[in-house]
């Protein structure tokens, strides 16, 4: 079964990356909606470091946890 997750990242923090990485979800995507940190702040109104920890977080509990058969992806639009 393919179980996807898409998000902004502003919400996925180490414990929360953990908890994706050990679950069934086999793919990720982190949008970005910009590629400077003034430009998402205008857009999206977050923080553009936020997001980019979150995929960060997500590699790192991969790494911990020897995930091989999930990945993250990380679009910029």
């Amino acid at each position: 079964m393919d179980i996807r997750i898409h998000s902004n990242g502003l919400l996925i923090n180490k414990t929360i990356s953990d908890k994706i990485i050990q679950s069934e979800v086999t793919w990720i995507g982190i949008s970005m909606d910009a590629a400077t940190p003034d430009t998402y702040k205008k857009i999206r109104g977050g923080n553009f470091d936020k997001s980019c920890q979150a995929v960060e977080n997500l590699m790192n509990s991969k790494r911990k946890y020897k995930n091989i058969t999930q990945y993250a992806a990380f679009h910029k639009f």
